[in-house]
């Protein structure tokens, strides 16, 4: 199966909604999150926390978090999650 390559652009607006823990609407904009990477031993560990900048999906999180799971010369070692 060929792997399908990210698609750049925006959403339609009129084909998502997103509600907070009491099940109101409410913006993405607004939304923290966390992010995960995934050890060898398929466990899931928590590196940090983003949150959205854009209601397209847009995000700012701490660069010591993407360098987690990075190695020296910038190679990813562990796949990457958000968990919302």
């Amino acid at each position: 199966m060929e792997k399908e390559s990210a698609k750049i652009g925006e959403a339609d607006q009129s084909k998502f909604r997103s509600y907070n823990g009491d099940g109101n609407p409410t913006e993405l904009s607004r939304a923290i999150f966390a992010i995960l990477k995934q050890n060898p031993d398929t466990k899931w560990d928590l590196i940090g926390t983003g949150f959205f900048v854009t209601n397209n999906g847009i995000f700012i999180t701490a660069k010591h978090v993407l360098l987690d799971v990075l190695d020296e010369d910038g190679n990813q070692l562990y796949p990457i999650a958000i968990f919302q």
